[in-house]
């Protein structure tokens, strides 16, 4: 019994352990320095005197939460939408805050929202030809982000995986584009909640901005919900292994930091 105990007690703390260090690895915990450390040893001491030793309790408890909450680092990004005439209130959004990563992303075709429209009747290889000359008309003039996100987005809602041969010098432009600009791919998981059946971007996509010259690679889960975050991240290190890249991204300060894939 004793023995069963041990065991599972040594289980736990490798559970602990490994979550802890993903948490670490994944959050702005990342970039905590010595004088958040000090707050929030500052924050847990007056959490002490007024729980445990109950001095001035009404007065310490909401310092010392506040204490905690405005110390504890984080690494803020968002997710902007590029759409043609709204250029300029997404370069207000992106200057609003001191982000550390953008994701620039596309939900919308030349005309219509991907989510709403009805691509039952729509001709699908001109549909994608149309989108990804938008894309790259789109990625011309607007450049204020940091990684494309869901690249072959389109995928998920057409409801067919047309073959990309008749697109494949578009989307070397848009690539040689985003390269020279130091723009970055994200792979997205979502595909597996959606069941879209390929990865975003396509492996063809991913392998060419690899051959480009393209080095810079993230992993989002557009998770929408708890249960999928970092939904099939495993997955995705081994595929993009697979391709050829050796290491992915985080940012700070718009800045990517290259880290070796686990």
């Amino acid at each position: 019994m004793l023995a069963e105990v041990t065991t599972a007690s040594k289980g736990f703390l490798a559970f602990l352990g490994d979550n802890l260090h993903q948490i670490i690895a994944n959050t702005g915990f990342a970039n905590v320095t010595s004088g958040h450390l000090i707050m929030i040893g500052v924050g847990l001491f007056f959490l002490y005197l007024a729980i445990s030793r109950n001095f001035e309790p009404m007065l310490l408890v909401p310092i010392g939460f506040g204490i905690l909450v405005g110390n504890t680092p984080f690494s803020p990004g968002m997710e902007i939408g590029i759409l043609k005439g709204h250029f300029e209130e997404a370069r207000r959004a992106v200057d609003s805050y001191p982000f550390d990563v953008i994701i620039g992303s596309f939900h919308c075709t030349r005309n219509d929202d991907m989510y709403r429209y009805d691509f039952a009747h729509a001709d699908g290889p001109a549909e994608l030809e149309d989108f990804y000359t938008y894309m790259y008309e789109c990625l011309k003039e607007f450049q204020d982000f940091d990684i494309a996100g869901h690249f072959s987005i389109l995928d998920r809602y057409i409801g067919t995986l047309y073959d990309y041969g008749a697109v494949e010098d578009q989307i070397d432009e848009i690539l040689k584009l985003l390269i020279n600009n130091g723009k970055g791919l994200e792979i997205n998981t979502s595909s597996f909640k959606y069941g879209t059946g390929t990865w975003l971007p396509r492996r063809s996509i991913l392998s060419r901005y690899l051959n480009l010259g393209g080095e810079i690679l993230t992993f989002g889960s557009d998770a929408h919900d708890p249960f999928y975050y970092q939904y099939h991240f495993n997955d995705a290190v081994e595929f993009a292994r697979s391709i050829g890249f050796r290491h992915y991204c985080k940012f700070h300060q718009r800045k990517p930091e290259f880290y070796k894939l686990p």
